[in-house]
């Protein structure tokens, strides 16, 4: 978690809209390895289901191939010692549950990174996802699955991070997913933080950050829409904490570069300070 992040606690993650490579290898290890953030419902429910799968297929690997009872069976048809065979299946037996114990532990482990980031979405602290595996009673194991499955998340940001259904607009006009689009060559001059591009198609424009701006080639998911080539469908998030603009790359494929360095956190910046997406695209500066 970056610096500019640490005065809203251990549990706070700003993460890239839920759209943005939603099965890639980084995805994953956010989604099963990883507290912090949130996660939609519908990413709660798609985990929810790659782990019944993982488990399903695992244990059929573990228990299903063939029977422990065969070895013993075959020791019979082909003349072998019982007594051996017998104790071969009460050690293939012991191996098979201690490896079907590991998963089974693996999965819980998955299954709570996974609960817990929706819990955050529903402005629920982590600890909330230990009534999902109270049982008996069944009240508080039905009362989590209906917190975390059914019940929509909260608006906006919260005190775990920002939605995972998108960032809040700048203002009216919004499109889907909760941002305005600025249109192409906006120059509407106003009092606060504002983005100026140095280069590529929006040189000279001024255009206002607000409580957040998203820049790619999505139109669906960013204010700031480009056509330039190497720029990722949802590339990078600024934002205005009031003093910093801070700039974060959404994992995108050619990378966000300050001073020549490839970020790989959100970073601060100071008015003045330019960033590019990508080692030769487009640039802004800040300005406030």
């Amino acid at each position: 978690m970056s610096d500019a992040y640490a005065h809203k606690g251990p549990c706070y993650h700003v993460r890239a809209p839920h759209q943005d490579n939603y099965l890639s290898l980084e995805g994953l290890k956010y989604y099963f390895g990883n507290y912090r953030g949130r996660i939609s419902r519908s990413e709660f429910w798609i985990g929810i289901l790659v782990l019944f799968l993982a488990g399903a297929i695992i244990h059929y690997l573990i228990w299903g191939l063939w029977s422990v009872n065969d070895s013993l069976w075959d020791s019979f048809r082909h003349g072998r010692s019982p007594i051996g065979s017998g104790i071969a299946v009460i050690g293939e037996g012991f191996m098979r549950s201690v490896l079907s114990t590991i998963v089974g532990v693996a999965l819980t482990v998955f299954y709570s990174m996974l609960a817990i980031k929706r819990a955050h979405d529903r402005d629920r602290p982590s600890w909330f996802v230990a009534l999902s595996f109270c049982v008996i009673p069944p009240l508080p194991a039905l009362w989590a699955l209906v917190e975390l499955g059914f019940l929509p998340g909260a608006t906006g940001d919260n005190a775990y991070g920002n939605s995972p259904l998108g960032y809040s607009g700048i203002s009216t006009g919004q499109v889907s997913g909760g941002y305005q689009q600025i249109s192409h060559g906006y120059q509407q001059n106003t009092q606060g933080p504002v983005l100026v591009g140095k280069s590529g198609e929006f040189a000279g424009s001024r255009i206002p950050v607000g409580s957040g701006i998203v820049i790619g080639r999505d139109p669906s998911s960013c204010n700031l829409v480009l056509s330039t080539q190497g720029v990722s469908r949802t590339h990078v998030r600024v934002t205005w904490n009031g003093g910093l603009f801070v700039v974060t790359d959404l994992r995108s494929t050619n990378g966000v570069y300050v001073s020549g360095s490839r970020i790989n956190a959100p970073v601060p910046l100071a008015a003045g300070t330019s960033f590019r997406l990508g080692k030769d695209g487009p640039e802004f500066v800040g300005e406030c």
